[in-house]
């Protein structure tokens, strides 16, 4: 039960982190093109970044805990 419980949570947090990277990408891409880059725009991309760490993170933690469950 406390594989399938962390294996679910760590597809998850794939997920997130491949949905974050393509926003911050796509975020990226639009800064870049209308060559606007203010507060605003490096506050969207920083929170961007932080946000794609944090599910980062929590996908190696979950994947350590869960080769230790076996």
């Amino acid at each position: 039960m406390k594989k399938t419980f962390l294996s679910l949570l760590s597809v998850i947090f794939l997920a997130l982190s491949i949905y974050a990277l393509f926003t911050l990408a796509s975020g990226i891409w639009l800064v870049a093109r209308y060559e606007n880059f203010d507060i605003n725009a490096s506050g969207f991309l920083s929170g961007e970044l932080l946000f794609t760490a944090l599910c980062l993170g929590f996908y190696f933690l979950i994947r350590k805990a869960a080769k230790k469950a076996r």
